[in-house]
């Protein structure tokens, strides 16, 4: 499970494992603090977690309430009460969940889609990371003393900095694989914000129509931080023009500032008995 803003202890995989009276012998991973980019993080950890039970079931979960983190102050000074504006205007609540599963027979790691008949499940090929270097100070929590809590920041130079990047993210994972952007049908993106995406859609060469389903999830739910692009990947779902054999692509991005993907592979949808 990820979260960057649901900080507990006990965490909450703790308290979902009570909610829906799962096993008391299921193995848990919180991971927080990694902020937007994380939803690719547990998908790894899931992946592997997987890979080592064919046959059994994991599930990635995204809980975020971003709202906890809105902030406005009166006192604020111009600049700081953009910002802030900035904050409050792109992010919103939401959680994400899907199923990962090795099959006993061939290995294939797949998640199944969500609420869509004649469905696709992806067989997950490879992953990539990528922190841009001197880039800590661009997307941060900080304490404001004012409204006694905290408040994400993220600097103006973001955009450029992220489409800068990653391409040499993008390029490592696809040379892994003997692929190039041209072998890419479908563009899975983390819905960062409106110039996020066109720095990107510009870095890589390809179009607006390729992350569409991005841009319609920002649209309807703002930034739902870890948890956007399986928002995202239901759409393409729901949208029909998957097909077995098309090759896909994750990507996430986040404050380090920390850029995720993975290729996948759609394949013909298979449901454990």
């Amino acid at each position: 499970m990820a979260t960057s803003t649901g900080f507990l202890i006990p965490g909450l995989t703790c308290h979902l494992t009570e909610c829906l009276g799962l096993s008391p012998h299921i193995q848990r991973a919180d991971i927080v603090g990694m902020g937007c980019h994380a939803g690719l993080n547990i998908l790894q950890a899931a992946s592997n977690w997987a890979l080592a039970n064919p046959g059994k079931s994991a599930v990635m979960c995204s809980i975020e309430i971003c709202s906890a983190e809105y902030v406005w102050s009166r006192d604020a000074s111009p600049e700081l009460k953009m910002k802030l504006a900035v904050t409050n205007s792109l992010f919103g609540d939401g959680c994400t969940a899907a199923v990962v599963r090795c099959d006993p027979e061939p290995r294939i790691n797949s998640i199944p889609p969500s609420l869509a008949p004649g469905r696709i499940s992806v067989q997950i090929l490879g992953f990539e990371s990528y922190i841009i270097p001197s880039s800590l100070d661009t997307l941060y929590l900080e304490w404001d003393d004012v409204s006694n809590k905290f408040s994400f920041f993220l600097t103006s130079d973001v955009p450029y900095a992220i489409g800068e990047h990653m391409p040499l993210m993008i390029n490592a994972l696809l040379d892994r694989f003997g692929m190039s952007k041209k072998d890419i049908l479908h563009w899975v993106v983390h819905s960062g914000g409106k110039k996020v995406l066109d720095s990107m859609v510009y870095s890589l060469g390809i179009t607006k129509h390729d992350v569409r389903h991005t841009v319609s999830t920002l649209r309807d739910y703002g930034n739902i931080s870890s948890g956007a692009f399986l928002l995202a990947f239901e759409r393409l779902q729901r949208e029909g023009t998957v097909k077995a054999g098309d090759i896909g692509m994750f990507i996430t991005m986040g404050p380090g500032a920390g850029m995720e993907c993975s290729l996948f592979k759609a394949r013909a949808d298979v449901h454990p008995p």
